[in-house]
């Protein structure tokens, strides 16, 4: 399975977005929209941050357990989601995909 994995370079707000695929050609035309601004008025949001997106090959299922040990890394200035904790697993033990 092909996952594509949106995220800002926002460590306060990753805002993560994974999205499974079927086929390649459909994954790499999803990622080509990449790199533009977090906020459409980044100079009105103070927030100049990039997002950008990634995929991965991954076989299998997500370990429920492994999830539950990444969310537990979170902090109040610094939270970690499940989005964002699946995101970690799948870039650790997936195949990263080339555009």
């Amino acid at each position: 399975m092909i996952y594509g994995i949106e995220q800002s370079t926002d460590l306060r707000c990753k805002q993560t977005v994974i999205k499974k695929f079927g086929s390649i050609k459909t994954a790499q035309k999803w990622a080509k929209n990449s790199g533009g601004f977090t906020y459409r008025n980044p100079e009105a949001a103070r927030n100049y941050h990039h997002t950008f997106r990634y995929l991965y090959e991954f076989f299998g299922r997500l370990p429920k357990k492994e999830v539950k040990v990444e969310m537990s890394y979170s902090t109040s200035t610094y939270p970690v989601t499940e989005a964002d904790a699946k995101a970690r697993i799948i870039m650790r033990h997936g195949k990263k995909v080339t555009k």
